[in-house]
């Protein structure tokens, strides 16, 4: 437990997906001591600029490096963001204290903490990434991924033993406790409150490919689900589902002659969400704790482990 005159600022900067800000809370709140946000435990949703985006990692740190320096010392009085970095919501307020630990989690989030942290000259920020950075481990404080992670993606940064400051964990970080959001309730129909099921859509990446006419096969499996089973489904749409897999689901579904099927789905596209990163959050976490089953998509590594952790939970 922390001592309460000692509690530590820690500020969470995520790119506002799921799975990234899911894992990058998870260690928030065990070191702010808090399960919410507060004037000393703050989440911020930040991601590079399309502009930075189209060069390699490496040189986008180096650029961050150099350009930092004429915001050093400057981290408490200039709102303005620099080129490099994108923000739908505020970066910074004017209640802002200077944080103590800056965790970042998702790859397009890295600019924003390497910019935060290299301006503050007020005291020394502990700089902690969550999952795999993409660049050497010698640029944070410290680095968290689950071994499966590590073991995957590696290679590319040399061996692991190089890598001084990771730490290799025998499963992703998980939080168990999940705040109540009525919300739920005010969003889907009346007929899903007594039991539905949720289908969580990821995307195509490297090792594990899948197109769109693998959408229009789910698509024909959530309406057996329905037809046979005589469920209620809830699809999420995440930031990794690309919009021509939104596409071809939704109109797969919404355009079939049943309707009961129109009548049985609701769709959630958790990037078209106009509330802030932590509702949206609060929201998919009660989503996934209320349903009677959860599917997803093989892409999703680190939702799967997070949905059997709340299932599970929520049944002891």
């Amino acid at each position: 437990m922390f001592n309460q005159a000692k509690v530590p600022n820690v500020w969470v900067i995520t790119d506002g997906g799921l799975e990234s800000t899911l894992q990058a809370m998870a260690l928030g709140k065990q070191l702010a001591g808090s399960n919410q946000l507060s004037n000393t435990f703050k989440l911020k949703t930040a991601t590079s600029s399309e502009r930075l985006q189209m060069l390699p990692a490496i040189l986008q740190k180096y650029l961050i490096d150099w350009s930092a320096s004429r915001y050093r010392g400057k981290l408490s009085k200039s709102r303005k963001l620099p080129w490099y970095l994108s923000s739908k919501e505020p970066l910074l307020s004017e209640d802002d204290l200077s944080p103590d630990y800056i965790i970042t989690s998702g790859q397009k989030a890295i600019p924003a903490g390497l910019h935060l942290s290299k301006s503050n000259t007020s005291r020394k920020t502990f700089t902690v990434h969550v999952g795999y950075p993409g660049i050497p481990f010698i640029n944070f404080d410290q680095v968290v991924l689950p071994k499966y992670e590590a073991n995957a993606k590696m290679a590319a940064l040399g061996p692991l033993a190089k890598q001084k400051n990771g730490i290799i964990t025998p499963a992703p970080l998980l939080d168990l406790f999940t705040e109540t959001d009525q919300t739920l309730t005010k969003m889907i129909p009346e007929s899903f409150k007594q039991n539905f099921s949720s289908v969580v859509i990821g995307g195509h990446s490297s090792i594990c490919r899948w197109y769109s006419e693998d959408a229009v096969s789910l698509s024909n499996n959530i309406k057996r689900m329905i037809t046979r089973l005589g469920d209620h489904v809830v699809i999420i749409f995440t930031d990794r589902t690309p919009e021509l897999v939104k596409s071809r689901m939704t109109k797969q579904i919404l355009e079939d002659t049943n309707t009961n099927i129109k009548s049985s789905v609701f769709i959630w596209d958790t990037t078209k969400e106009p509330a802030t990163t932590i509702n949206k959050l609060k929201l998919y976490e009660n989503i996934i704790q209320h349903s009677q089953r959860v599917i997803l998509t093989a892409d999703l590594d680190y939702a799967c482990a997070h949905a059997v952790s709340k299932k599970y939970s929520s049944t002891n």
